[in-house]
């Protein structure tokens, strides 16, 4: 039984390679994550958004050069936040504290929509 647990557990998706400066910086900031034990490598959280976050990947990915990939977090509070490159990471305690998935979509649209318009990398600028 443990073992068919252990097969049906979503992943995270890969990081993508480093093209340009968009993904060196998204890299970078996963790195750190990953360094701090902060990102969830497997869980089966990643199913219950996984099919709202491929929705808005869909419908978003032809603004944005980057694949968007989406990283569950383990932070104190409930939150999400993006990085150039197209990373978008959400604290696993979100998913407990959104009240339906609406709530956990607009809250992923706005994330996808500070890639898009490049927010993180006008702040650095």
């Amino acid at each position: 039984m443990l073992m068919v647990f252990i097969l049906c557990v979503a992943h995270a998706p890969l990081p993508e390679p480093v093209t340009d400066q968009e993904t060196e910086l998204g890299r970078a900031v996963y790195n750190e994550l990953r360094d701090k034990g902060e990102i969830i490598e497997s869980s089966p959280l990643y199913e219950s958004f996984r099919p709202v976050a491929e929705a808005i990947s869909r419908e978003a990915q032809s603004h944005y050069p980057h694949p968007f990939k989406f990283f569950l977090v383990h932070e104190p509070h409930p939150n999400a936040f993006a990085t150039p490159g197209g990373n978008v990471y959400v604290v696993d305690s979100l998913l407990y504290f959104v009240k339906n998935t609406e709530q956990l979509a607009g809250t992923l649209c706005h994330e996808v929509s500070h890639t898009i318009h490049r927010d993180a990398v006008a702040r650095m600028e």
